[in-house]
């Protein structure tokens, strides 16, 4: 029986898949639940303080138009989906 590359590749490739899905499986300890929770947490409430500015601005600036405050809310939600994916990365 002749030894062939492809099948090595392909264990190689097998064994590593399993153990990234064995990896990403474990579950999170109490501690970092709950650094995870602060972390998200802390997002939320620097988001509605973001929107609670851009409201207020749009109220003082009679002259903002409303698509100035859409481009404000839209950049704060997009600062939330990062602080979001940098909570559940760490």
């Amino acid at each position: 029986m002749r030894f062939h590359m492809t099948m090595l590749f392909v264990v190689f490739a097998v064994a590593m898949a399993m153990h990234a899905m064995a990896s990403a499986a474990t579950p999170l300890t109490a501690e970092q639940l709950a650094q995870r929770d602060a972390a998200l947490r802390h997002a939320g409430e620097e988001y509605n303080s973001q929107l609670s500015a851009c409201r207020d601005k749009a109220r003082q600036e009679p002259s903002a138009s409303r698509r100035d405050r859409i481009t404000c809310e839209r950049a704060a939600r997009k600062q939330l989906r990062q602080d979001v994916r940098q909570a559940r990365a760490d």
